[in-house]
């Protein structure tokens, strides 16, 4: 799905950092890091130029850490096109990107993900990335998807288990790039999958109702997915 073109300096909290874009969509750039919380300190913040928000006083390393990593993916995917202003933070909790772009970010425990675009070439952008935890998966299957759905995915060409993973990781996708013009929370049911093409690696999802005049009950996309020894990784555009 990514192509990774450049690697970055790294170091003892951040393990890996690297840049690319998706091979279906060039203009769409990708970074990715990982990184090692035990080796968090905030002094981060200030050598990386990003700006320690009021909502993570109270938060711990952990917390701290995918905020820090999820930002520094974004900021450097901007810094690469010339555009060095904050990605702050809007009272819901959602990024605020410079004018002119569309942007996503995602995190696990250990690594981050951001995905820029020119706002003229799309008009959504999402990006999820999940560690695969089956027996937690198992447990709230019935929340994740429908029944039928969950048949659907159980007769695709791909192990049950990893295409509940990808379901999962599809719809979050799917509400990171749709909440910009939603502005309020919508569940998993709100969309459903219909295909898995595990020869293409995409998924397409279709909104079960409608979300605001713009986005219809039966609105679709086709997304792509990219499954790694310990994740997937999803993303809408």
């Amino acid at each position: 799905m990514f192509v990774f073109t450049k690697k970055l300096p790294d170091g003892k909290f951040i393990r890996s950092h690297k840049t690319g874009h998706l091979i279906h969509e060039p203009s769409i750039g990708v970074c990715e890091i990982a990184f090692q919380t035990n080796n968090y300190r905030d002094a981060l913040f200030t050598e990386h130029s990003i700006q320690f928000p009021e909502q993570l006083f109270a938060a711990v390393a952990k917390r701290r850490s995918e905020y820090l990593c999820g930002r520094l993916a974004a900021q450097t995917l901007l810094h690469e096109k010339q555009i060095y202003a904050q990605i702050t933070q809007s009272t819901d909790g959602a990024p605020i990107w410079p004018g002119g772009w569309l942007g996503s970010i995602s995190h696990t425990d250990h690594c981050a993900i951001a995905v820029i675009a020119p706002q003229n070439k799309r008009c959504i952008l999402g990006i999820d990335i999940e560690n695969f935890n089956p027996e937690a998966l198992d447990e709230i299957a019935g929340t994740i998807a429908q029944e039928s759905e969950r048949k659907r995915l159980a007769k695709s060409e791909i192990d049950y288990n990893i295409a509940l993973h990808i379901a999962f990781s599809a719809k979050e996708s799917l509400y990171k790039a749709l909440y910009p013009q939603v502005r309020q929370i919508f569940g998993f049911e709100s969309a459903i999958i219909t295909d898995i093409n595990t020869h293409k690696q995409t998924f397409s999802i279709q909104l079960t109702h409608a979300l605001t005049p713009a986005l219809p009950a039966g609105f679709q996309r086709t997304g792509y997915y990219q499954l790694d020894k310990d994740k997937v990784v999803t993303v809408i555009y």
